[in-house]
């Protein structure tokens, strides 16, 4: 996503385009878009508020990451759980540490990312940063982005953009803003939403005036029903203060009875 973003950026400044300044100026939405991922990229980091609600309910999650260093945290209230988090993570580059309060109350399960369950990814930094890299990418690569206007975020000044993205399009499009990134939207973006049956995704972004997303929304129907996607970001380039847990407060995962852990408490 990066490579084809700095394409996109260079395009963009080529047609004296920007993400959402210049009080009336004709503006490629594409190129917005694909210079808002440049953008975002550039972060070493920035929060998700995500709010999903699907035949199974609602569920909220908040995610924090930093770049450098490589560390990320997400906590999840699923469906009945209430104001208490459901599922706990923090990882760094080499752990996952991972809790269920209602299961283990204080205690984390520690995992190596090299340890005992190869082949098995864990979340990072990657999925912390939310679907904001999928739906920049995929929205800038749509055939169909159009911009609607200027609306207001959270009291600030905002350019909303939007799109159907037909999946299909998406992986038949071997232009510039796909060439580089295909591999990365197929699985991120694509393979997710058709294993859920979907053919096609609204997707709605709304970027500020310095060019960073101040939302996000995705909504569209299934094999497994209606599902609605909603984000806000925040504190980009603050440092989220993770707090790493501390061996003395976490169990290795090799040191569990069946060395195998409950699949609530790996993956949420």
């Amino acid at each position: 996503m990066q490579k084809c973003a700095v394409a996109a950026t260079g395009a963009a400044l080529a047609l004296g385009l920007t993400a959402c300044g210049g009080d009336g100026d004709a503006r490629d939405p594409r190129a917005a878009l694909t210079a808002a991922g440049q953008k975002v990229a550039e972060q070493n980091s920035y929060k998700t508020e995500q709010l999903t609600k699907d035949a199974d309910g609602e569920k909220r999650d908040e995610h924090a990451f930093s770049r450098k260093p490589d560390l990320a945290s997400t906590k999840s209230w699923g469906p009945g759980h209430g104001t208490e988090a459901s599922i706990e993570m923090v990882s760094t580059e080499k752990t996952v540490f991972n809790r269920s309060p209602r299961r283990s109350g204080e205690r984390w399960l520690r995992i190596d990312r090299e340890g005992p369950l190869p082949g098995k990814k864990f979340p990072g930094p990657r999925e912390a940063q939310g679907e904001l890299p999928n739906w920049l990418a995929a929205l800038g690569a749509s055939k169909g982005v159009t911009e609607v206007g200027e609306e207001t975020v959270r009291g600030k000044p905002a350019t909303h953009f939007k799109g159907t993205v037909v999946l299909d399009e998406l992986e038949d499009d071997k232009g510039d803003a796909l060439r580089d990134s295909l591999r990365d939207t197929h699985e991120n973006f694509v393979l997710p939403r058709r294993v859920s049956g979907f053919h096609q995704v609204d997707i709605d972004i709304w970027i500020g005036r310095d060019g960073l997303p101040l939302k996000g929304r995705e909504s569209g129907k299934g094999s497994k029903g209606a599902s609605d996607t909603t984000e806000e970001y925040t504190d980009y380039g603050v440092d989220p203060k993770i707090q790493v847990p501390s061996v003395k407060d976490s169990t290795d995962i090799g040191d569990l009875p069946t060395g195998e852990p409950d699949e609530e408490d790996t993956t949420g």
